[in-house]
């Protein structure tokens, strides 16, 4: 009988089993039919949808904690002010040019992040106090539409 590791390969629904021992990795059409087993939909229904908005910048490592402590204490006030934001992470890369950032913010709608944004959507909200941390940062954002979630709980990871 076939290894189940290297049929679910030839099937499509994992990454190559080399590292069988190690881990599992779904590919994206396995996702969704293990989630779908599971009683979970890969399909954003209009009260379940969810929008992410991407933004970046760079900073010098020297000012990563400044960066962050203005987004504990100024960014993440202001986005639980609007009723349809619903998260955020703030994620960082160690850059040839610095520490790489990005920040993404989770939403209900787009109406929701046009209370928070204003009619431009696709600009970036960066306040002076950032600004002054910062050696570069996108002035546009990015908008996602989560299509398939596996994520119920995040777990927060000290560094």
């Amino acid at each position: 009988m076939a290894d189940p590791s290297n049929r679910l390969h030839q099937r499509g629904l994992i990454a190559d089993p080399k590292n069988k021992n190690k881990s599992v990795i779904f590919t994206g059409e396995g996702l969704a039919r293990a989630l779908l087993r599971r009683g979970s939909s890969p399909l954003c229904h209009e009260d379940t949808c969810m929008i992410i908005r991407s933004w970046k910048a760079v900073v010098l490592p020297k000012n990563v904690d400044a960066y962050a402590r203005h987004f504990c204490d100024s960014v993440l006030p202001a986005l639980r002010r609007n009723p349809g934001h619903k998260g955020a992470y703030l994620l960082k890369k160690n850059g040839d040019a610095g520490v790489d950032l990005i920040v993404l913010t989770l939403w209900e709608t787009m109406e929701s992040i046009h209370k928070f944004a204003g009619n431009a959507a696709d600009a970036a909200v960066v306040e002076p106090a950032a600004q002054a941390v910062l050696a570069s940062f996108d002035r546009k954002v990015q908008h996602y539409e989560v299509v398939l979630s596996s994520v119920s709980q995040p777990q927060i990871r000290a560094s």
